[in-house]
């Protein structure tokens, strides 16, 4: 039993497997061609060597071109480049046998080295039945050549020993060179089996892989340090952005769907190679939105990297994730409209004339940038600027967050270009407003009524004037005055703004102080005014009072203190905003005047240039240095001037002084 597997196991050895796999078919057959040129170069040189020793040339040619026919023909008509390699085998031996009999002579013996070297050479066709095939060859030569022909083989009279010692040589190097040329096909030929075998089991893998990526919801790539794209993208990537080029740049593939988004794009994975900052904040500036065609994505980055790596510091490529959030936004944007239009119907239940007064106002200042950007005209840019930013506070005031926020977008385009903004751009506050309008009407009712509104205090006392049998013209005076509207009426509405903003900045809802002294003011006539005026209660929140840690730390009240007052005395009408906040720092607002070179005749005139802020930085809410510039320009159309009282850490006031006489009866002091 043990004999028979030990055979098995030899014949197992010595024949190669069925199979032939590209790379050997390739192989072999360029060794085949190589021995058959190889062959081909013996006819001169064997021709040589017969004249030389005077063996017959002639039939030297004769004989090796006649030997040349075998592995010629089965070159060309075997399609198995091993039965091929077995002729080269066979051939190599009858090569060595013309050899050793036409080179007679005193080196006869020596041609013997020839046997050697070609037995060590065929190792390299990876087949062990290609040594075997030349040893029986030889073998078969030497035996019957010694019998028949000796001098062919000898240039002696050589015993049977002597042969028998050439079979032993030949059997040993052909036992090496079988062992050399199994251990060839098993190390190359064979190793490419097992590459080609874990190759497809990574395509198979790869595979599954893909069609998990395919049906997955977001879209995945993954970019190189070179910023070129790895592997293939997923399904949703190609059907959402078009199929990339092989190897493309991720930067110039998206330059096709959103420049501006390429443009970001760029910029921050520079920033990421640099490896300047940490990786971690390198990624969270790389651009998140990403708009294509009417649909919005949602982009998230993942660093990848060598296992061997624990820190996000080395990586190898990125990650891009790219989810489809239209459904979502418009969701969010019908419930925000939603929300915005049941808020609007509460404040119109609270306030209709206010409201009235600002839809009014708010439809006048869309038809200005509209007619203000058919006209092309960028020498108003500031005023263009100023009723913008005027309709935004207002928007925001009246609770229509979609006008405040389209608005902020435009005053983001008019700083990057210096320009008005186009009607594209100016189509969406347009159209926006538009639907506005078309839900506000079915609330609003005939707008054109005019409604007075009196309270239940203003009732009694009419009720208990008329019993009273009070004068006529008290009387008149008493019904006319309900014309005009109570200032507290726009400073409660102030202060809500004022608390609006306080959240919307993070900070605590400021405790608030109206003092309206009892007053009323003629509508039409100070509309304007009030207004522009919402800027000053904006910045009095923003840039006034600090956080809520920094007024802890300073002694103070976490929450600030805000008073709106209006009064009136012998000559003037007041307007006063006041607040306990950090105040305005001159020196500092003077230095950036001078850098721009901007001069006043009085530090507080800075506050009110165009385009010059307190602020460093841009906001929702302030920082433009626009709104200021609109409320003077308000204050000056009424004869009225600006005080500004200010203290650093202690807080600033805002007074607005207007000639008690203008308009008809404008200030109406009530009984």
């Amino acid at each position: 039993m043990g004999q028979r597997l030990r055979v098995r196991s030899i014949l197992s050895f010595l024949r190669l497997p069925a199979e032939i796999t590209p790379f050997e078919q390739q192989y072999v057959g360029r060794m085949n061609r190589i021995a058959l040129v190889f062959f081909w170069l013996h006819l001169p040189a064997f021709t040589a060597i017969a004249w030389f020793n005077d063996t017959g040339a002639v039939f030297a040619a004769a004989l090796t071109a006649f030997a040349l026919v075998g592995p010629t023909v089965a070159f060309k008509t075997f399609a198995n480049p091993r039965r091929v390699s077995m002729v080269h085998g066979f051939t190599a031996m009858c090569m060595g046998a013309i050899l050793v009999h036409f080179g007679q002579g005193l080196v006869q013996i020596e041609m013997h080295f020839y046997f050697f070297v070609l037995l060590a050479l065929l190792a390299v066709f990876a087949n062990p039945s290609v040594v075997l095939v030349a040893a029986v060859t030889v073998s078969v030569h030497h035996a019957s050549f010694w019998a028949v022909l000796p001098t062919s083989v000898f240039n002696y009279e050589a015993p049977l020993w002597v042969v028998g010692v050439h079979a032993t040589f030949v059997v040993l190097e052909s036992i090496a060179a079988v062992f050399i040329a199994r251990s060839f096909f098993d190390s190359v030929i064979g190793l490419d089996k097992t590459v080609q075998a874990r190759t497809a089991q990574l395509d198979a893998k790869n595979k599954d892989m893909q069609l998990i990526l395919d049906n997955v919801g977001d879209g995945l790539l993954i970019v190189n340090r070179q910023g070129e794209l790895v592997g293939e993208p997923s399904a949703r990537v190609v059907d959402w952005f078009g199929a990339p080029a092989q190897g493309a740049n991720l930067v110039a593939y998206m330059q096709r769907t959103n420049p501006t988004f390429s443009e970001w794009f760029e910029l921050g994975f520079d920033d990421l190679l640099q490896g300047w900052m940490p990786t971690a904040v390198c990624l969270e500036q790389l651009p998140r939105q990403l708009d294509v065609d009417g649909r919005a994505f949602e982009v998230s980055y993942s660093t990848v990297m060598h296992t061997e790596h624990d820190d996000d510091e080395h990586w190898d490529a990125l990650l891009c994730i790219y989810s489809d959030v239209t459904a979502r936004k418009e969701r969010e944007k019908a419930e925000q409209e939603q929300r915005e239009i049941l808020n609007v119907f509460q404040r119109i239940l609270r306030d209709r004339g206010g409201f009235l007064e600002f839809f009014a106002e708010a439809e006048d200042i869309v038809n200005w940038l509209r007619q203000a950007q058919q006209a092309h005209n960028d020498d108003g840019l500031a005023l263009f600027k100023r009723r913008l930013h005027t309709l935004k506070g207002n928007a925001a005031l009246f609770g229509l967050e979609t006008i405040a926020d389209i608005a902020h977008d435009l005053e983001e385009v008019i700083e990057e270009t210096f320009t008005v903004p186009d009607a594209t751009q100016l189509h969406a506050l347009e159209s926006r407003w538009d639907v506005v309008r078309e839900q506000l009407q079915s609330l609003l009712g005939d707008q054109e009524r005019q409604v007075i509104a009196i309270d239940d205090d203003e009732y009694e006392a009419l009720l208990s004037a008329l019993l009273q049998r009070e004068d006529h013209q008290l009387l008149t005076k008493r019904i006319r005055r309900w014309r005009c509207e109570p200032t507290a009426r726009r400073l409660q509405r102030l202060g809500a703004q004022a608390t609006r903003v306080a959240r919307q900045l993070g900070k605590p809802a400021p405790e608030l102080t109206i003092d309206d002294g009892g007053l009323r003011l003629e509508p039409s006539e100070w509309a304007d005014f009030w207004q522009n005026f919402v800027h000053v209660v904006r910045n009095s929140v923003d840039h006034g009072l600090e956080t809520a840690d920094e007024r802890e730390a300073q002694g103070k009240s976490r929450e600030g203190h805000i008073t709106l007052r209006t009064s009136m005395s012998d000559k003037h009408f007041v307007v006063e905003v006041q607040d306990d906040g950090r105040g305005i720092d001159f020196a500092a607002l003077e230095h950036k005047a001078k850098d721009k070179g901007i001069r006043a005749q009085r530090p507080q005139d800075l506050l009110f240039i165009d385009g010059l802020s307190s602020r460093d930085e841009v906001s929702a809410t302030s920082g433009r240095g626009v709104g200021m510039a609109a409320v003077l320009e308000a204050t000056e159309a009424l004869d009225g001037r600006i005080d500004v009282d200010t203290e650093l850490g202690h807080g600033t006031t805002f007074r607005f002084c207007f000639p008690r006489a203008r308009g008809i009866e404008p200030i109406t002091k009530v009984a």
